[in-house]
């Protein structure tokens, strides 16, 4: 079980800074411990969660059968933590702790009488039983949603590390919590709830317009339609695909918000598009009294020029033929095709005829 998560831009760790060297898990549990009565005792609600967290760890480090003691420690701690947001995170915690307990120790194959009584044993519980668990748990922890609104994740330094785009995008502990819930969630009218709840609370601006995002209320030509004119609404973009059909979008959001964090990628976006691209089809083999149709396929190219290479006699006379570096090869002629289009344009099927060629073996290659 681990709580630490790559997560751009907001993760939820343990917030020690301290080196714990984990060789030694029942000094760890120890130390734990005493440092979360001491956090009860002085409502230090960052110090319970960080210390629940590093007791947590090193107890399943000894051994899976702990899960049991981590489990009763964990309802224990939330039965004393009287403020409303610390219990919340405890209960997201405790919620990853059967997840990744299940995911781990459950056998895939195992499927209990749906009626049955839950074992005390956690090893013995099937897939359902702790996607159950799971569930309850993430509902009990966004309960209270006014508590967790009234809370930034600022406000909490040493249980959330955030930057400054995160702390726009996910304000609040609300914010924050129904993101992570999202991830585990099996219940479809509980996730239902929970995005309806995170839209409908979000600020305005770039809080909104994350969190229609990650919970797909609108399309994202929709969302985009309704941002645009907000920097935030580049992150919109930066999900979009680098299609053709997006790049007036691009230079222009671009064009407006030359410094916001999300035009570096749009910029990359807008270079893919616009990347040139040239390929030619001809036949295998042709007679030397017909001419050489050659069909183009172009990408912003307008001026292409279409080499005919031959392969000199002892080149075409080896086996290794195929093989060769174009400098091995003697330029016959060369002809120029002009393409019309406006980057960013495609075009297909652009033909190009070509002289009859001589007995031998060629290689038509593109210039641009």
């Amino acid at each position: 079980m681990f709580i630490s998560m790559a997560l751009f831009p907001l993760s939820l760790r343990g917030a020690d800074k301290k080196i714990v060297d984990f060789n030694f898990p029942k000094d760890v549990s120890k130390n734990a411990l005493t440092d979360l009565n001491t956090a009860l005792k002085s409502g230090n609600g960052e110090m319970v969660v960080d210390a629940m967290v590093r007791y947590s760890l090193a107890q399943s480090g000894i051994s899976q059968d702990n899960m049991a003691d981590i489990v009763d420690r964990l309802e224990a701690t939330i039965a004393k933590e009287p403020q409303p947001h610390v219990k919340a995170l405890l209960r997201y915690f405790e919620a990853m702790a059967f997840s990744q307990y299940g995911a781990r120790y459950t056998r895939w194959d195992r499927e209990n009488p749906a009626d049955s009584v839950l074992p005390k044993d956690y090893s013995e519980w099937d897939r359902r039983q702790f996607e159950s668990k799971v569930d309850a748990l993430l509902k009990q922890s966004l309960s209270d949603r006014d508590a967790l609104h009234a809370v930034r994740v600022t406000d909490m330094p040493g249980i959330i590390q955030c930057n400054d785009l995160g702390a726009q995008l996910v304000p609040t502990l609300h914010e924050f919590l129904s993101m992570k819930a999202l991830e585990m969630l099996t219940d479809e009218a509980l996730r239902t709830d929970v995005e309806r709840e995170w839209v409908a609370r979000a600020d305005d601006g770039a809080a909104r317009i994350f969190a229609s995002m990650s919970c797909n209320s609108k399309s994202r030509d929709e969302l985009y339609d309704e941002f645009s004119q907000s920097p935030h609404a580049g992150i919109i973009l930066s999900e979009m695909s680098a299609y053709k059909s997006n790049y007036e979008r691009f230079k222009q959001y671009v064009g407006r918000f030359p410094n916001a964090p999300y035009t570096p990628a749009i910029k990359n976006k807008i270079v893919e598009i616009e990347q040139k691209r040239v390929s030619l089809t001809y036949p295998e083999n042709i007679s030397s009294r017909d001419s050489v149709k050659v069909t183009i396929t172009t990408e912003n190219v307008n001026r292409i020029t279409v080499n005919v290479y031959r392969l000199p006699e002892e080149l075409a006379a080896n086996e290794e033929r195929n093989r060769f570096n174009i400098d091995q090869l003697i330029l016959h002629s060369s002809h120029e095709v002009t393409v019309q289009g406006t980057v960013p344009f495609e075009q297909y099927d652009v033909v190009c005829m070509l002289p009859p060629l001589e007995h031998g073996i060629y290689v038509l290659a593109p210039a641009f």
